[in-house]
């Protein structure tokens, strides 16, 4: 029980702050990536965009002609979602489907022209929030934990969506 306590395990009975073991990892993560995920939509908001678009237009610009079915799976959520963002993406004249070229049937997005100016914008207003965010950290923190946080996404498989048993 001591053991769990020191990695966070028994939080029962603490008595004060100075008494509490260390937060989960796991945690302190989720904590960190709702703050930063607020300060995200705050810094999108005046482009009209929200986080999730800002995702769906950079996973677009680099992964090329990627279907809404791709996009679907990568952020492990339902067609239908996927379709619900690529409308309202498309409805801004930020995404444009077209045919693709092996698969006639399958319909591929790009980013229109605004779509790339959009994401310019957007990749300008993230990259200072970054800087923001990570300013209390040395370069070489950064760097580590940068590092770190590759290794992890690296070591995880991804899963599809409604489906936490199987790995892709």
């Amino acid at each position: 029980m001591a053991n769990a306590t020191a990695q966070g395990g028994a939080r029962k009975g603490a008595a004060s702050a100075s008494d509490r073991p260390t937060p989960n990892i796991l945690y302190v993560l989720k904590q960190v990536q709702y703050k930063g995920y607020l300060r995200l939509e705050r810094a999108l908001q005046p482009l009209g965009l929200t986080s999730v678009q800002y995702r769906i237009l950079s996973t677009v610009a680099y992964r090329n002609r990627i279907s809404s079915a791709q996009l679907a799976r990568i952020y492990a959520v339902k067609p239908q979602t996927m379709f619900k963002q690529i409308t309202l993406l498309e409805t801004k004249a930020l995404i444009r489907r077209s045919t693709g070229a092996t698969n006639k049937r399958v319909l591929e997005l790009d980013l229109t022209p605004a779509g790339e100016e959009a994401l310019k914008a957007c990749d300008a207003q993230v990259e200072a929030l970054e800087l923001e965010l990570m300013s209390i950290f040395s370069p070489g923190e950064q760097a580590i934990y940068r590092e770190l946080m590759m290794r992890m996404m690296k070591s995880m498989p991804s899963f599809s969506a409604g489906d936490e048993t199987r790995g892709e």
